[in-house]
């Protein structure tokens, strides 16, 4: 007997029901994820050409897709091979019959599909002249076992087999494997180890082809892969990571699932770069559809979410500070742990771009250092700090106002507040630091991504109505988004914990008529928060916005990873 070691990358299926092939002088036994290694299908093709082998495929419902494929595809290319399903007798000659006798109910729902699609890709290889019959027999045999409904419909089943049969050609050389691995063509590509192109498909540094019996068609001029699948924390919803070459680099995207489903959406990526045009949409949407459908349980899965902050119960899964997920460093980390910022438009992702460090956290030490003697400055740190504190401390929002005359440095006490967290300087298009001249719409969804964070809004008089700021105050306190209607009924509604922190040249609380409610949430500070506005007072204020522009975005996160690592005093 001979085992062969398996080279290629492992997952989990197949283990306990390797792959045999028995020839005259020898028996192989290993794990089917082995396939993947072209080198080792090479020498298994060799050595199976030379002697009639018998495959024993008793552990093919376990198997993943892309390994039963790679299997198939070997089989079909030895025209005299011959099937088991243990390693006793009867053989069987045709994979078809072989595998729609294998076929179970729905009692195992991962058994039962991946038995009905094997079934249909034996047809298509063994059977391509007569398809509708194969689509029959399948019909027949999940009656016969117990599967109903559309699942067994000759009609859906026949249906899907002709799609299946556009994408899955044999290659007109037996000896050439039909799948390969991209980084076999592509070796820098960002795609998972073992990742495979689909059969039918040509992919290489030409770009993306589809086999046709005269030969290739190009349809894309640059190659295109999936490298994960991503799934909403909140509302379950997909997403997909596509990369691509632009520029001679590979440049990556994350989209919703429903981009590429659909020429009306997918065409939309062409502003990120992609050379997707009405042309070749549809064919795009076949190639990638294809292509996760063969790698399903090859792409690593992420999280995606469109807030920052704490993720998962009680801050659990760590902290999103822009694109960084701070967590406890001494906890053991996997791919699926990964959470990723997907905004559900340009403005959400621009403002988490906006969190990131600049300079050192030594610089920023320095900056602010005169800070120290001014109390009024110093409570903007303190309120700018607290946002991660409310989660935790199950406190409500609230609101920190600094209100007087222009030229006190009210702005530079808003700037100040934002170097904890990220780009302080209002004119970059990564700052933090919003406007009281948004839409109220604007400022939720702002403060719906800065969850945990603060919400820093300059200059109420800027306002397009007295009755916006009251609004949005009262809004932004009570930590949820007004009830809005969709096409389809109710849009879900986001909530969020977060500290505001406005200027303003008269009191934040005289836009309101009551005296209590929102007016309680708000902590009203009059003056210059440096004190008397002379010109000693102007040199420290210039010196530290030079200093807090050059070096901002470290006290913050330092501050939260301090919380997750005393996670035990909460």
């Amino acid at each position: 007997m001979s085992t062969v070691s398996d080279p290629g990358p492992h997952d989990n299926t197949g283990l306990e029901a390797p792959l045999i092939i028995l020839t005259p002088n020898d028996r192989f036994e290993f794990n089917p994820a082995g396939l993947r290694d072209e080198e080792l299908r090479r020498r298994l093709f060799d050595n199976c050409s030379l002697a009639i082998p018998t495959f024993v495929i008793g552990g093919l419902l376990s198997w993943s897709d892309g390994d039963r494929w790679l299997l198939f595809t070997l089989i079909a290319s030895i025209t005299t091979a011959r099937i088991r399903v243990s390693e006793n007798p009867p053989d069987r000659i045709d994979l078809f019959e072989a595998v729609v006798a294998m076929l179970v109910d729905h009692a195992d729902i991962n058994r039962c599909a991946r038995g009905r699609r094997a079934a249909m890709e034996a047809a298509v290889l063994v059977h391509p002249d007569n398809l509708p019959l194969a689509a029959s027999r399948i019909s027949r045999r999940l009656h016969e076992v117990g599967v109903c409904g559309a699942d067994a419909n000759v009609g859906k089943i026949g249906s899907e087999i002709r799609e299946m049969a556009k994408s899955l050609r044999r290659a007109s050389n037996p000896t050439q494997q039909l799948v390969l691995r991209v980084r076999e063509v592509l070796t820098d590509a960002p795609v998972p180890d073992g990742t495979l192109i689909p059969a039918g498909w040509s992919v290489d540094a030409s770009g993306v082809s589809q086999g046709q019996d005269q030969g290739l068609e190009q349809i894309m001029p640059v190659p295109v892969a999936i490298t994960r699948r991503l799934v909403n924390i909140e509302d379950g919803s997909e997403h997909v990571e596509i990369c691509w070459v632009r520029d001679c680099h590979w440049k990556t995207t994350i989209v919703n699932r429903a981009t590429i489903a659909a020429t009306r959406t997918i065409i939309e990526l062409a502003s990120d770069g992609l050379p997707v045009t009405a042309n070749n949409a549809a064919d795009l949407i076949q190639y990638l559809h294809d292509f996760e459908a063969l790698n399903i349980e090859l792409l690593p899965i992420a999280r995606v979410t469109r807030r920052l902050g704490w993720i998962g119960a009680n801050g659990s899964n760590g902290f999103l500070w822009g694109s960084t997920l701070i967590r406890d460093p001494s906890g053991q980390v996997s791919a699926s742990d990964e959470v990723v910022f997907v905004g559900g438009d340009g403005g959400e992702k621009q403002i988490a771009d906006g969190f990131f460090a600049a300079g050192t956290f030594e610089g920023w030490q320095n900056a602010i250092l005169p800070v120290g003697s001014y109390p009024r400055a110093r409570l903007g740190l303190y309120a700018s700090l607290a946002a991660p504190l409310l989660e935790i401390l199950a406190a409500a929002n609230f609101a920190l106002s600094y209100d007087g005359p222009t030229s006190l440095g009210k702005t530079s006490e808003l700037r100040l507040c934002a170097s904890l967290w990220g780009c302080p300087d209002e004119r970059s298009t990564h700052s933090i630091l919003h406007s009281w001249d948004a839409t109220r719409v604007g400022l939720e969804g702002a403060a719906a991504v800065q969850n945990a964070l603060p919400l820093l809004a300059d200059a109420t008089k800027r306002a397009r109505r007295k009755d916006v700021v009251s609004q949005l105050l009262y809004d932004l306190t009570a930590g949820r988004e007004r009830e809005r209607g969709s096409l389809t009924g109710l849009r879900q509604s986001r909530t969020w914990r977060t500290v505001l922190i406005s200027t303003g040249e008269v009191p934040l609380t005289s836009f309101f008529e009551d005296t209590g409610g929102t007016r309680g949430r708000v902590l009203p500070v009059w003056g210059s928060p440096f004190g008397q506005a002379d010109a000693a007072t102007g040199q420290v204020v210039n010196a530290f916005n030079t200093g807090v522009l050059e070096n901002f975005g470290h006290a913050g996160p330092r501050f939260v990873q301090f919380l997750i690592q005393h996670r035990t005093r909460w």
